[in-house]
């Protein structure tokens, strides 16, 4: 410090003016200036977190650096490492000496291309002085992942419903969509559907039915297929088919009435009964062999049991409704069959096969015995 002082004297009757400089040095221990000392703001405890931010889209976040201390910084580097999502997009600090509160920025961009945790660190280095200010970024991309279980349905040829669930397994919301319903006319939704079009949250979940509903049947039937959607989110795919009409053979006895008969029993020593074969299916059958004999192929019934088919003839086909008929004969009036076996009941076995050459009957069969009381 510099100190000046002035004085006059006076000397045979002459004035003097005289100037007195004094200095006076730093004492020892007096405090020294606080060097430079960089700040970013903002950050807590040393960190920036972006959150999560949808996959391809970006947040921008602007970094404020501080020369908190008491001298300025050298010319300043800025650098920017870690994870390529975060990028330098603005930058007023590089190369330059930042005095005693003053201020510059800086601009990182995070767009994340993965849902995976990502992290960077965002320097700013003073070399002469020395001095370092650093904030670490984190962030995580944010990602939508609905799914509808079942994915896809059949509702074979039978009319009915069944119940979708649609989950958000993401880690953000959807946004508002559209839900689409299916067109076919013989699909529709059912009951209460909570998939009405708002934001599905994460782990989030809503449900809605379709029902079915099928024409009659058709000799060649039609195959339906339609959608369901949550905007576009997800979809289900569902699918029907129209019935095939088909025949239908029954056996009913004439006499006595009623009933189906899938297997007939004789008993004594004779027996006659006339039965109808009618088809009652929803198509004709296709050209028709009828055969009566034994169980085993190419078998013939033993000799007291016999078959006129009437008008149930190989080579007929049977239209929706119609029939024809046969009669079945068990006879053993001599009791040759009987004393064959003293003291057992015996029986004689036929059987009635049915075969359709366009394949749609499934080779109906129908069994007819007879026997006759133990003999002595």
């Amino acid at each position: 410090m510099r100190h000046v002082m002035k004085f006059a004297m006076r000397s045979g009757g002459v004035s003097v003016v005289a100037t007195l400089v004094a200095l006076s040095l730093t004492t020892a221990g007096a405090a020294a200036k606080p060097g430079p000392m960089p700040v970013f703001s903002p950050q807590s405890n040393g960190v920036y977190d972006y959150g999560i931010v949808p996959i391809g889209s970006h947040s921008d976040q602007t970094f404020t650096l501080t020369n908190a201390g008491g001298t300025a910084t050298a010319a300043l580097a800025v650098s920017l490492s870690g994870s390529s999502a975060f990028t330098k997009v603005a930058d007023t600090c590089s190369a330059v000496s930042l005095g005693p509160a003053k201020r510059c920025t800086i601009t990182v961009r995070y767009l994340p291309t993965a849902s995976a945790a990502a992290t960077a660190t965002l320097t700013a280095t003073s070399v002469k002085p020395a001095a370092t200010a650093s904030v670490k970024l984190t962030g995580a991309g944010g990602f939508v992942d609905v799914e509808i279980s079942p994915p896809t349905y059949d509702f074979g040829s039978t009319s009915g419903s069944q119940t979708f669930t649609a989950t958000n397994s993401g880690n953000i919301a959807t946004a508002a969509y559209t839900f689409g319903a299916p067109t076919d006319e013989h699909f529709g939704l059912s009951g209460s559907n909570t998939c009405t079009g708002a934001a599905l949250a994460p782990g989030g979940s809503c449900t809605f039915t379709i029902a079915f509903a099928p024409p009659t049947c058709a000799a060649e039937p039609a195959l339906y297929l339609d959608s369901a959607a949550l905007g576009s989110y997800a979809s289900v795919t569902i699918k029907g088919e129209q019935p095939l009409c088909v025949p239908d053979l029954i056996l009913t006895a004439y006499d006595p009435p009623g009933g189906e008969v899938f297997g007939w029993d004789f008993s004594g020593d004779s027996g006659t009964q006339v039965f109808a074969l009618t088809n009652d299916g929803k198509a004709a059958t296709g050209t028709l062999t009828i055969r009566f004999g034994g169980q085993a192929p190419n078998e013939d019934p033993g000799p007291w049991l016999s078959a006129d088919l009437g008008s149930c003839l190989s080579g007929i086909t049977l239209a929706v409704g119609a029939s024809c008929t046969f009669t079945v004969t068990w006879e053993d009036t001599d009791h040759s069959l009987c004393a064959l076996f003293p003291g057992d009941n015996v029986e004689d076995i036929g059987e009635l096969g049915i075969f359709d050459a366009a394949f749609v009957l499934d080779s109906p069969r129908w069994l007819f015995q007879g026997d006759c009381p133990a003999f002595s």
